[in-house]
């Protein structure tokens, strides 16, 4: 799994993937996101940042709190990730804050899989 940042992208798109994990993998990365308390939600959309990437791609969209929990949060969720999806699927992590400008787009996805009041 690969940790985004795209704080160079000016336009990033996103979307509902047009292939979906598996039911039971949401599942697995549902159950490991109840696991870390810093973790207010989680969607897994597709996103393609112009300029940067070639194709589009899934993403783990993470949102923690507080933000001095983001680099320790990831690397948590990027070790356990490897055990959960198989070689063939690829699922990116993009680590934000609660501030972060695109956490409403991304809510209309509806690719919800993880929140926390």
């Amino acid at each position: 799994m690969a940790t985004l940042d795209l704080t160079m992208a000016t336009n990033v798109l996103v979307g509902k993937p047009a292939t979906r994990l598996p039911k039971r993998r949401l599942k697995q990365i549902s159950a490991l996101l109840r696991e870390i308390p810093e973790v207010r939600e989680a969607h897994v959309p597709e996103i393609f940042a112009l300029g940067i990437m070639q194709t589009p791609r899934g993403v783990l969209f993470v949102v923690i709190e507080p933000d001095t929990a983001i680099d320790a949060v990831t690397m948590r969720i990027d070790d356990a990730l490897g055990a959960i999806l198989k070689k063939r699927e690829q699922l990116d992590v993009w680590p934000v804050s609660t501030e972060h400008r695109l956490i409403g787009t991304v809510r209309e996805t509806e690719c919800l899989v993880g929140w926390r009041d």
